[in-house]
């Protein structure tokens, strides 16, 4: 994998000093004044040659000032780089053949105490057995057309605006690490929201702007990264080999917090990251669509957050049934204490904040009485409490902002013994804050004592134990 992207960062080194050689078809002699007419806006340094292998001279006139000159086979292989040098005497050394030989090679000369790039044209035959060469032509600067040359290589393998790889060379390069079996493969994405409006009221040079200066971040945040491209306006990837997940979560806090510092509170915009991990192998295709996935829904939990919604609306509903209080307040409190206390990334808080938002939102179809004798229920009445759950779970599914939450939604209610290697993180600690705001709201005269006993009996058979333990923790606090 690396030596494929030394590869793509060095390719336009090596096509600058590749020789290629042309068979002849001919057996006249090329003409001086056909192959000058070959050159378009040329107006200095062009020349004529004429090498001599009896003397192991090559003769010289520049055709502009008239100038003449000579240089010593010797002499002239020391006025060009090494390669140059070898691809010269391949060309003449290799060739056994009688025919005349068509010259059309680039090579580096020093001229006037400067190394330019010049195009040798021309033919050579051999003359003896001896493998000496007759051989004449032009020369012609063509520093403008490397120049050229190396800027149109370059935009095959990078974008434009970044500098960064372009989506080929991302592509490319995942082929290559799945090929050579290199570990396991995280890609990253990251884009930033609202591009178009930034581009609409000020200005695509301000878009543009924005998006070097993202770029500039991730660039310095995602050093280690095998390869980093921009794949789009406003969208980034970058591809990691043997990271684990919290390496790669902590780059991340680490590039939200110098983007939130430098740039983006000040346009009032969020760059949302998305990444995901695979230890088979997989094609770009197959990893961009799970990492995007991830992505979108980490940008619809933070359109929850951040605008008020019908969620809100139930909530407001649901926090005026019997006793109910501003429920989804208490557990945003109680949850967003545990996952910072088992150090849970930004990510996996916003998630928390959303679920604590709508893991009672099914209840607002419950009559008041079965919210009210919620712990003592039995029976028809407790099946008929517990369909709250499924109510919730129709609700959730036509609300566009948090429908990619339904699975954690749904594993908030799941028991712990059975499906612990399936459930969110998120949804073990929402689980854990109902249970012990259930048992507190319940009876406001409870001792600590019960409520541990409670919590521990319960703990890796219906609830997580490490959630259990950092609750009893926290709360232990509170009350002592």
């Amino acid at each position: 994998m690396k030596d494929y992207i030394s590869t793509v960062k060095n390719k336009k080194n090596v096509n600058n000093k590749k020789g290629e050689i042309n068979s002849a078809n001919s057996d006249e002699k090329m003409q001086n004044n056909a192959l000058i007419n070959e050159i378009d806006g040329i107006t200095a340094h062009v020349y004529s040659w004429e090498a001599n292998f009896s003397s192991s001279t090559i003769y010289y006139s520049d055709l502009f000032s008239e100038k003449t000159g000579s240089w010593t086979f010797y002499e002239f292989m020391n006025f060009i780089e090494k390669n140059d040098a070898d691809n010269l005497y391949k060309f003449f050394l290799t060739n056994e053949t009688d025919k005349p030989l068509a010259i059309d090679i680039d090579i580096k000369i020093n001229i006037e105490e400067e190394q330019k790039w010049f195009k040798i044209k021309g033919y050579a035959k051999r003359v003896s057995s001896e493998c000496e060469f007759f051989a004449s032509g032009v020369a012609y600067n063509i520093d403008k057309t490397q120049q050229y040359k190396k800027r149109l290589e370059y935009l095959e393998t990078h974008d434009y605006l970044t500098g960064l790889f372009n989506l080929n060379v991302l592509d490319e390069a995942i082929r290559s690490c799945v090929q050579n079996n290199e570990g396991s493969q995280t890609l990253v994405v990251a884009n930033i929201d609202n591009l178009k409006d930034i581009n609409d009221t000020l200005g695509y040079s301000a878009g543009n702007t924005l998006i070097k200066n993202v770029a500039n971040v991730i660039k310095e945040c995602f050093e280690d990264a095998e390869i980093i491209a921009r794949v789009s306006g406003g969208e980034y990837c970058a591809l990691f080999i043997g990271k684990n997940k919290l390496e790669i979560d902590m780059m991340l806090k680490e590039a939200n917090m110098i983007l939130h510092r430098m740039y983006l509170n000040l346009i009032k915009t969020e760059v949302t990251f998305g990444y995901t991990t695979s230890k088979t192998g997989s094609n770009f295709t197959g990893l961009y669509r799970q990492a995007v996935s991830y992505m979108q829904k980490q940008k619809k939990i933070k359109s929850a957050l951040s605008n008020d919604s019908v969620i809100d609306v139930i909530n407001e509903t649901l926090s005026r049934k019997t006793g109910w209080g501003k429920r989804s307040v208490r557990l945003q409190s109680l949850a967003l204490q545990i996952g910072k206390e088992l150090g849970f990334t930004e990510e996996c808080l916003n998630e928390i904040k959303v679920l604590s938002k709508i893991a009672d939102i099914g209840l607002v179809c419950i009559d008041d009485d079965l919210v009210k004798e919620r712990m003592s229920l039995s029976g028809k009445r407790k099946m008929q409490y517990l369909k709250h759950v499924e109510y919730g779970r129709e609700i959730i599914s036509r609300l566009d902002n948090v429908s990619d939450m339904e699975k954690s939604y749904l594993d908030i209610y799941k028991r712990y013994d059975e499906y612990k290697g399936e459930l969110s993180l998120a949804s073990m600690v929402i689980a854990v804050s109902i249970r012990f705001d259930d048992i507190v709201s319940s009876d406001n005269s409870i001792k600590f004592s019960s409520i541990k006993l409670m919590l521990t009996k319960e703990k890796e058979t219906i609830y997580c134990p490490k959630v259990v333990d950092v609750v009893i923790g926290l709360m232990g606090k509170n009350y002592a």
